[in-house]
């Protein structure tokens, strides 16, 4: 599991406690909090926490944060690295065979059925589009 980063263990701080707290905030109330500049922090909620842990509140620029409190260190790093892993991940997909690439689906659903996520929804939707 990936580490946190110093910046990204004050992000989570900043984010658990506004939510504590129930606290509304802007980016740059954030960026005073956790030393991040503020380009990077829109970057981060647009791209990582914006519906997750970041929710808007209205148009403007204030946000709130939810469902964080009980994000570990570990959880946190690898949703703020998610999207290269993901990346990663895409790229070797694209080189299996149709064996391999069954085993992976597979494999997929049946991690997913062990940490009680609702598979078949997805299942659904996939056969959905097909």
């Amino acid at each position: 599991m990936p580490k946190t980063t110093e910046s990204q263990a004050k992000l989570l701080a900043a984010l658990k406690d506004l939510e504590r707290r129930t606290q509304s905030f802007t980016v740059d109330d954030l960026a005073e909090a956790t030393g991040y500049k503020s380009t990077a922090l829109h970057t981060y909620i647009g791209k990582k926490l914006l519906g997750r842990y970041v929710f808007s509140v209205d148009d403007d620029g204030r946000y709130e944060s939810k469902n964080i409190s009980t994000v570990s260190d570990a959880d946190f790093a690898a949703q703020m690295s998610q999207k290269d892993s993901l990346d990663k991940f895409e790229e070797h997909l694209k080189h299996l065979t149709k064996d391999e690439w069954e085993r992976a689906v597979e494999i997929l659903i049946a991690d997913g059925q062990k940490r009680n996520y609702n598979t078949t929804d997805v299942l659904t939707r996939l056969l959905e589009q097909v």
